[in-house]
């Protein structure tokens, strides 16, 4: 497990819980990855999926040189390991499909 990865996640929830996110609650937590075409964002889609994730995609251009998003969805609790597990999972499938992970993100619970 990558050591910055998880400090960065750790403060990231460090600062939803200071903000009073309540990270007891399971809220759905995206992954975005970045790929060079459509067909890698779609074969990596089919991948994750098969995990149980939901996918969505979109040439969405925000990274120039992979200008396809593949953001795979699911929901649960927030914690350290889960979601720092999750992103070097879906990061492994996406580097064999020449992607990468570009960020993670959630809302509050309803």
């Amino acid at each position: 497990m990558s050591t910055t990865l998880k400090v960065e996640n750790e403060i990231v929830l460090q600062g939803m819980a200071a903000r009073g996110d309540d990270l007891s609650k399971a809220r759905v937590v995206d992954y975005t990855a970045v790929f060079v075409d459509e067909a890698s964002a779609l074969t990596f889609a089919q991948r994750v999926q098969a995990l149980g994730y939901t996918i969505d995609i979109e040439l969405s251009q925000a990274v120039a040189s992979r200008p396809w998003d593949s953001v795979a969805s699911r929901k649960m609790i927030p914690s350290l390991d889960g979601i720092t597990d999750a992103e070097v999972s879906l990061d492994i499938i996406a580097k064999e499909l020449n992607g990468r992970m570009d960020g993670r993100g959630c809302l509050k619970p309803d």
